[in-house]
């Protein structure tokens, strides 16, 4: 199964998003990014809120222009309510994270936008590693519980 990435950005730094998705495009990472991932017609607000339930990531690119976002606000708070993972991406100096997660760890992306991008995906990567081998030890499990109980079935 896909590890699961929901951006949150203010659409006026499109093309930043755009950059970030293509260093994290990869067949075990699914990037959710509502200006493509959202069909025409579909309930926005509904879409987001089950693809922000849905992630294993909640990457915060956060700007000037996403300071000022009503919805990046709201998507924040929903994350943070579900206790999701989230990463900030901070895109330019002197950006202060609001309050209520200030104290998590977040990328200067601004420093060296090459060599931290690459660290991101880095670290993106080895998260879907560990999410695939702790699925992979479900699977494993589970077919283990079922396999000694046809065992015992067999048996009567």
């Amino acid at each position: 199964m896909a590890y699961k990435i929901f951006i949150s950005y203010s659409t006026k730094d499109i093309k930043i998003v755009n950059h970030v998705e293509n260093i994290l495009k990869s067949p075990d990472i699914e990037l959710f990014v509502a200006e493509y991932s959202v069909e025409p017609g579909q309930d926005l607000d509904q879409t987001i809120i089950k693809n922000i339930q849905n992630c294993d990531m909640f990457l915060l690119l956060w700007s000037g222009n996403t300071m000022q976002s009503k919805y990046v606000e709201k998507e924040l708070w929903m994350a943070r309510g579900i206790k999701k993972k989230i990463v900030p991406l901070v895109l330019k100096r002197n950006l202060r994270l609001p309050d209520y997660i200030k104290n998590l760890k977040y990328i200067s992306v601004y420093k060296n936008p090459a060599e931290h991008l690459k660290n991101l995906r880095n670290f993106v990567i080895s998260q879907a590693g560990k999410k695939s081998k702790n699925e992979l030890g479900s699977v494993v499990l589970t077919l283990s519980a079922l396999l000694g109980g046809l065992y015992l079935l067999s048996r009567e």
